[in-house]
């Protein structure tokens, strides 16, 4: 049609040629390279896809940055001619300065900030600030503290030209001078009271573990007598990784530890060894700090956002399943940090990835029936070499030797005689101290049963749970009897308050 010579023909077939040609453009071309964009970075998978709010929250706090680092360049300008006192103009400066961190922080009201100080400290002397280094938020949390605050900076931010006239205004350092050059430059600032903020470290990271720290920091406090006040920073590194462009929701958490006078020598006699080991002593505080604030809680919206754009159903499905479970705390709590785990029956690998977020030293196999849930568990961007998805059935499964086995809600939809067998095989599997945590449904609760029993015939009637067998609960007397006889230890740990489902520890 489009080399007609009639002139209606021709309009039609240019009109259909260019709807076409519209549609593959937008469904080969532009919505993968958005989902690929929402998905991923350059560094690879996002470990949480972007999603609206985040898009938002990233632009408002860019435009303010953006805004605010004009402002602050105009004021340095201003502030150069402007007749007044030389320190009280700097002092002005940086408490602007300190409050548009402050607010660049604190508008990202989704995200929780947490300040522990229990000594109090309020810069009212001169030190040097060490802090772990893996975001560009580190830099505005260290100035939001206190007005008398100056930074070493690398030689790119010390010269950018957006924003390096009011860096330099304040004061901040370049270090690519060498510390001897610092060392001049800082102790007349120091003198006025002005704490400088090092990052021992050097450069960010985003594996969120302490990197080695360079002796400079302890060798300027050595220099100008004045102690170190270090300062851990938690979950920064989940806000705005390394190469990201996106804020993401999470909390933060800036901890003080009490100051470190080197003259003291509590860390050694030389500054390597003190080096070494105020290193070791902030690396073990940082690993208490993540022990503590990296629960289940905090992981769940990590959990959550690997099931994003994977399906309303499933989307819906997992938020509300976390929920439930109050994001497996219980299970989280009883199993050791450093261990070997099989889960038997991992659905779409929500426990399993919740245990490895929380604790790095459990190593995980997960099976499950189910192929395709199998398939969408083992591509998510949390998924590490200590997580493994295998598709099988849980009664020819050979399972490797465990520390910990989990038969959680899968007992049942398998056959009696298959129900003995698996959980004799579990049995043989678990080493020395191990433990077999099973979560079912026990017949002998009658009326709560009931309700179990309706959950479990809505999920496999409409297919959200695959069995080709009927539905055979154990009884807690059942589970007690196999515990007596292969001689392990008998406790219930949990019993739901609505349906029949308890979790029962068998520990060899």
């Amino acid at each position: 049609l489009i080399f007609a010579k009639h002139p209606a023909l021709k309009s039609i077939a240019l009109m259909s040629i260019i709807g076409i040609f519209s549609v593959v453009i937008v469904n080969f071309i532009l919505l993968p390279a958005i989902f690929k964009w929402l998905v991923s970075y350059k560094k690879g998978p996002r470990n949480r896809p972007v999603t609206l709010l985040d898009f938002i929250m990233s632009i408002s706090s860019l435009v303010v940055f953006v805004v605010g680092a004009l402002f602050m360049t105009l004021l340095s300008f201003l502030f150069r001619i402007f007749p007044a006192n030389r320190d009280k103009k700097k002092y002005v400066f940086h408490y602007i300065f300190s409050k548009l961190t402050w607010f660049l922080i604190y508008m990202n009201f989704f995200s929780r900030k947490t300040i522990i100080n229990p000594m109090g400290e309020d810069y009212s002397e001169a030190s040097i600030i060490i802090a772990n280094h893996q975001s560009h938020i580190d830099l505005m949390l260290m100035m939001l503290l206190n007005p008398k605050v100056v930074v070493l900076t690398n030689k790119n931010n010390y010269n950018h030209p957006f924003y390096g006239f009011a860096l330099k205004y304040a004061d901040f350092l370049p270090s690519d001078g060498g510390y001897e050059n610092v060392l001049e430059l800082y102790r007349p600032i120091m003198e006025k009271g002005y704490s400088l903020v090092i990052y021992p470290e050097g450069h960010r990271n985003d594996s969120g573990k302490i990197k080695r720290f360079h002796k400079g920091a302890f060798y300027l406090a050595e220099k100008l007598g004045i102690p170190i006040q270090p300062i851990l920073i938690h979950g920064q590194n989940q806000l705005l990784k390394k190469s990201e462009f996106f804020l993401k929701r999470g909390s933060i958490t800036t901890k003080f530890l009490p100051k470190i006078y080197l003259d003291k020598n509590e860390y050694g006699e030389d500054l390597r060894s003190k080096t070494k080991g105020i290193q070791k002593y902030f690396k073990q505080q940082y690993a208490d700090l993540r022990k503590e604030h990296e629960t289940p809680e905090y992981f769940a919206d990590y959990v959550r956002k690997n099931y994003l754009y994977k399906g309303p159903v499933l989307e819906w499905y997992t938020f509300v399943k976390l929920k439930l479970e109050n994001n497996f705390t219980i299970f989280n709590e009883i199993i050791p940090r450093e261990c070997v785990i099989t889960d038997l029956g991992c659905g779409y690998g929500y426990l399993d990835y919740m245990l490895n977020l929380v604790s790095e030293d459990r190593i995980i196999s997960a099976v499950d029936y189910d192929d395709q849930k199998i398939m969408v568990a083992a591509n998510c961007a949390i998924k590490t070499d200590k997580v493994k998805f295998i598709a099988a059935d849980i009664s020819e499964y050979e399972i490797e030797n465990s520390d910990v086995i989990i038969l959680k809600d899968v007992l049942h939809y398998l056959p009696g005689i298959k129900q003995k067998a698996v959980l004799l095989n579990c049995y043989n599997k678990l080493n020395n101290n191990g433990i077999l945590i099973i979560r079912d449904g026990d017949a002998e609760a009658e009326k709560e049963h009931k309700k179990t029993r309706i959950t479990e015939w809505l999920s496999t009637g409409i297919g959200f749970n695959k069995t080709s067998n009927k539905l055979e609960f154990l009884s807690e007397s059942q589970i007690r009897d196999f515990a007596k006889s292969v001689n392990l230890k008998f406790e219930v740990v949990e019993q739901a308050n609505i349906t029949s489902n308890k979790i029962f520890l068998l520990k060899k």
